[in-house]
Parts: C-alpha cells; structure tokens; sequence
C-alpha cells in the first residue's frame, strides 16, 4: 500500500511540527489525514473530498461484502443440507 502522509491534505501542517494527524474515518486512505476536525471539515464540504470518499466506502463495502456473502452460504447451504440429508 501507500505510505501515509506526513502532513495534513489541506493546511500542510506536519508530524515534523510535532501535530498529530489522524487518517480520514471514511475512506481510511494513508494519503488523506487532517490536523484538525477543521481542516477536516474543510476539505470534506469546500475541497471535494466527499465524493472521492464516498465512493471509496462503496468500493470498500462491496468487497467486503462480496466476500462475506461467498463465505456463508457455502457454510450454511452445507449445515442445511446435512440438516435435510
């Protein structure tokens, strides 16, 4: 994957000015992390970000998805038939 970022998308603000940066809570994406609930807030509303974020939570969550749904019911169609059998 990608390294994270060193500094905040919107400001620039840096883990070298000793500032925590905290990775997007939508997307989770190591390149997009904030200084603030401000910053945040700014690039979610002003900058665009919510359309990129949004459809990574859908690509994200038809994955997992897909992935669950393969995994139960080859596990319960089994218990089921040998219920039935």
């Amino acid at each position: 994957g990608a390294a994270p970022a060193k500094a905040c998308v919107v400001c620039g603000k840096g883990k070298a000015a000793g500032v925590k940066l905290r990775r997007c809570a939508g997307c989770r994406n190591p390149q997009v992390v904030y200084c603030s609930d401000a910053c945040c807030k700014q690039h979610w509303k002003l900058l665009g970000h919510k359309a990129a974020c949004l459809a990574d939570q859908r690509r994200r969550s038809a994955a997992g998805a897909a992935g669950h749904e393969d995994a139960r019911p080859s596990s319960s169609g089994a218990s089921s038939s040998t219920i039935g059998a």
